[in-house]
């Protein structure tokens, strides 16, 4: 598969990934303007523009990002590629944003049929209730160091879908000697599985668990007629996915608000 047809699919799972969590969360909001997508959640770090396509009127852009955030007190971010930042520099210096971190869009092409063992003593289930999924949220965000309360909206959107059958993806959550201690989540689209959520709390890593979560994740996706699997990689994560054999697609800029807006 060539690397244009790929990086259209993966920006397109992962606004389509942050779309489906405005619509599950109370109040949430996503909308198009100017080119970017524009969503909002109410969660801390899932307010998300995404400026991955065009073509773009950074003006209109703005409009929209100034209804949509100013209802929050939560930060936001915007997102592009090397090749828009570019032309959304009027909108960066509009609202003060300055370059936080550059995030590698990595694929796995194909996935395999298989995943490798997990490592002993860790017991990985697919969530299917809601308390578990309370759980799933909760050990997820204590790891990442994220306000716990804020995702449970999100794990009774989860719930629902799950119930009615509409939930595009899977979310998992790995018992170690029968402790909830690390997450992942699958988020379909096309012919992608997109992991996201993938977290292990801090006393339980070095051990191949955040590995194992995200091979089950993928590899489960090849039921849903997945073909590729795409995430997005921190700096401690990058060389675990590259041993997986993920590879760098493209970069995601991550902009962030640097001085108050006015």
């Amino acid at each position: 598969m060539n690397k244009d047809t790929l990086k259209k699919a993966c920006d397109e799972n992962l606004v389509k990934a942050f779309e489906s969590v405005a619509d599950m969360v109370p109040g949430g909001e996503f909308e198009k303007a100017g080119g970017v997508a524009i969503a909002r959640t109410g969660i801390p770090g899932f307010n998300m523009a995404f400026a991955l396509e065009g073509p773009f009127s950074p003006f209109a852009a703005s409009r929209a990002i100034r209804r949509l955030y100013s209802k929050d007190k939560f930060p936001w971010s915007l997102v592009t590629t090397p090749s828009t930042s570019k032309a959304m520099s009027p909108l960066i210096r509009r609202f003060g944003l300055a370059r936080s971190t550059v995030e590698p869009c990595m694929v796995l092409d194909p996935i395999p049929r298989l995943c490798p063992h997990p490592p002993e003593k860790l017991d990985i289930r697919r969530v299917k209730d809601r308390d578990e999924l309370l759980t799933f949220t909760r050990t997820g965000a204590s790891s990442f160091g994220m306000p716990v309360p804020n995702l449970d909206a999100l794990a009774d959107g989860i719930a629902d879908e799950i119930t009615d059958g509409s939930f595009r993806g899977g979310c998992y959550l790995g018992y170690y000697n029968g402790k909830p201690v690390a997450t992942s989540l699958r988020y379909t689209s096309g012919f992608v599985a997109g992991v996201y959520f993938v977290a292990t709390a801090k006393r339980y890593r070095r051990r191949g668990i955040g590995e194992a979560m995200t091979w089950r994740a993928a590899v489960d996706g090849r039921k849903e007629k997945c073909v590729i699997s795409a995430l997005q990689a921190s700096e401690m994560g990058h060389p675990v996915y590259e041993g997986m054999g993920y590879r760098t697609v493209q970069e995601y800029q991550i902009w962030r608000p640097s001085v108050p807006d006015s």
